[in-house]
């Protein structure tokens, strides 16, 4: 029951931080940048692209903790007791955390929205890959031990890199 409870705790703080950004990137396009980043159609097809991407990447992220890190369907959702070496994780570590960046990215794109491309991301970016190792990573030690040192070894965090993979 405590697994579905962070898990609710961490998605309210996301959709809070969310909207932070928008009302703060809002206030900070109207008063201090006062101008417009892309024209608009090149704006909007990278962050059309960036945004299925990034949708993508999640639901590909998701589906393979579902199907390869949960012994029992009955698991509450975001919980897993398998640590997860197949599917997208056997490339790399945070799919799910890579995709958030993008999808950020994507709307500060379709916003047309200097102060959300350039501040909001960069900080909400910092603030994942401060969450991937500092929480995520230490849970998934604490929880798994020398597996998941190995696969840490063998697989890089956010960006699959050619040739890497995990080899088991």
């Amino acid at each position: 029951m405590k697994v579905a409870e962070d898990f609710k705790w961490k998605s309210r703080r996301l959709v809070i931080g969310f909207v932070s950004m928008l009302v703060l990137s809002y206030f900070g396009d109207r008063f201090i940048f006062c101008h417009h980043l892309f024209n608009s159609r090149l704006g909007l097809y990278l962050g059309l692209i960036l945004l299925i991407l990034g949708f993508s990447l999640a639901s590909i992220g998701g589906h393979h903790l579902k199907i390869y890190g949960r012994s029992s369907p009955d698991m509450p959702r975001g919980s897993t007791d398998t640590l997860v070496t197949q599917g997208i994780y056997r490339y790399v570590r945070h799919p799910m955390f890579t995709a958030f960046i993008l999808i950020l990215l994507g709307i500060g794109f379709l916003l047309n929205s200097p102060t959300f491309t350039f501040v909001m991301v960069p900080l909400g970016t910092a603030y994942i890959v401060w969450f991937a190792y500092r929480v995520d990573e230490k849970e998934a030690f604490e929880k798994f031990g020398k597996d998941y040192e190995k696969y840490k070894k063998q697989v890089p965090p956010f960006i699959p890199i050619p040739g890497k993979k995990f080899k088991g």
